[in-house]
């Protein structure tokens, strides 16, 4: 029975450190991954044999018991209980140190995902010792049995966890933003858990009636599963608390960038005015030594400068104003029927990083074909009905690939209840943006 008890005693590490991989496979991988498992793995059966060697006189002292307690075998003593907590806590030890050893993550994403994992080992622990209380007298001593009561709740519960849990969580990258507030989920998990995983093989040692016990262990259970929620909520709030940050400050970007182009552009049509009126001065003076030709053709680019879009909306002036420069320097075709009262509702920050974002996607593809007479970009704003209604379309070449604009794009749509779909089709790019004006 040695073997068996050093045998379960190994698998139930391996469980651990399974329910950890299930949490902490999303980190980055260090190199040489797979021999760091085999070395891992190693260490852990050469740490349980020795401890299985050294507990032998403790076994001994305190009288045998059952690998899984049932209602008819004697509990564990003080000295075992003590001892068990130990194991406990040499577990999640060796989980901390595994999770170091073989993931690229801070010692905080370690220990929230070692948490996490040592809960889900508790629970199919905890499902084991309700199956072992309630099974008939003597069926623990089996060594078949034991296997098949191990390896099943093992199965039911880590399938269970890995596809309602582990894999929609992803706690390696919730856990991105971990810090030391995980000290207060291990803190729950060693006095939670392990208290109570250890107040119930007391129960037995005190022969308590057999529907407390089983009452006790649905308790654990239950704590063990609202512990990993807690983790969860703990950890996404953080990660949600520094994006609404990044967002913050994202927003204050946008709205000081759309100040800085207003500015410059002010300055710009300011400085092409007056360079204007300076070559018609020069014009009108009968000098023969000025040379009339050249003048006219700095009166026309200046024109090109100083020819600043008006669509009854500054914010959407500033980017269509910005944008005709941008397209000129690049012999693109910009074309434009903007009613920007339609977009009077949007905030300027919001409107200036969607339409910003959105055009320069489209100087990128259109000024990229090799076909000048084919760079082109179409724009429409208008409004119809109770919709604002925005159009952009323009050719591209190449594969069909996601622009890195649209994830932004679509969240400042959906924050106003509208919609953007973005279509690749016939070396088209297509946008509608749908905003409610009301």
């Amino acid at each position: 029975m040695a073997v068996v008890s050093y045998l379960f005693s190994l698998a139930s590490t391996v469980q651990v450190l399974v329910g950890v991989w299930m949490f902490a496979r999303t980190f980055p991988e260090r190199p040489r991954l797979g021999l760091r498992v085999v070395c891992v793995l190693a260490a852990v059966a050469l740490l349980h044999l020795g401890l299985s060697v050294a507990s032998m006189g403790v076994g001994s002292a305190a009288g045998t018991s059952s690998l899984v307690p049932t209602s008819a075998v004697e509990g564990p003593g003080p000295v075992v209980l003590a001892s068990s907590f130990v194991m406990s806590v040499f577990m999640l030890v060796v989980a901390f140190a595994c999770t170091r050893f073989c993931y690229d993550t801070s010692p905080w994403n370690a220990l929230a995902c070692c948490a996490a994992g040592y809960t889900v080992q508790n629970i199919a622990s905890g499902l084991l010792g309700l199956v072992g209380i309630l099974s008939p007298a003597g069926s623990s001593q089996s060594v078949t049995w034991l296997a098949v009561a191990f390896l099943g709740t093992w199965a039911v519960v880590y399938g269970v966890s890995w596809f309602a849990v582990a894999r929609r969580m992803e706690l390696g990258i919730v856990a991105g933003h971990a810090s030391q507030r995980v000290i207060t989920i291990m803190v729950l998990v060693v006095v939670t858990v392990v208290g109570f995983d250890l107040l119930n093989k007391s129960l037995i040692a005190q022969d308590v009636a057999l529907p407390t016990q089983v009452l006790y262990r649905l308790m654990h259970g239950v704590i063990c599963m609202a512990l990993l929620a807690f983790e969860y909520h703990m950890l996404y709030g953080e990660r949600l608390r520094v994006q609404v940050e990044a967002t913050r400050r994202l927003e204050a970007d946008r709205d000081r960038q759309l100040e800085l182009t207003k500015s410059a552009l002010d300055a710009i049509n300011a400085r092409c005015h007056d360079i204007r009126h300076m070559v018609l001065r020069q014009l009108d003076e009968a000098d023969a030594s000025v040379d009339r030709q050249t003048l006219k053709t700095i009166s026309r680019g200046v024109d090109i400068f100083d020819a600043e879009v008006k669509t009854g909306n500054e914010t959407l002036d500033v980017i269509l104003t910005q944008k005709s420069l941008v397209c000129e320097a690049r012999d693109i075709a910009l074309s434009c029927i903007a009613d920007g009262s339609a977009l009077s509702h949007v905030d300027a920050g919001d409107l200036y990083g969607l339409l910003d974002d959105m055009l320069n996607a489209a100087v990128e593809d259109a000024g990229a074909l090799g076909d000048h007479d084919a760079r082109s970009i179409a724009l429409q704003v208008r409004r119809r009905g109770a919709m604002a209604v925005v159009h952009e379309e323009h050719p591209y070449q190449g594969r069909r690939t996601r622009a890195t604009w649209e994830a932004d794009a679509r969240t400042i749509a959906e924050r106003y209840g509208g919609t953007l779909t973005v279509t690749r089709a016939d070396g088209l790019v297509r946008v509608n943006l749908l905003l409610p004006t009301k």
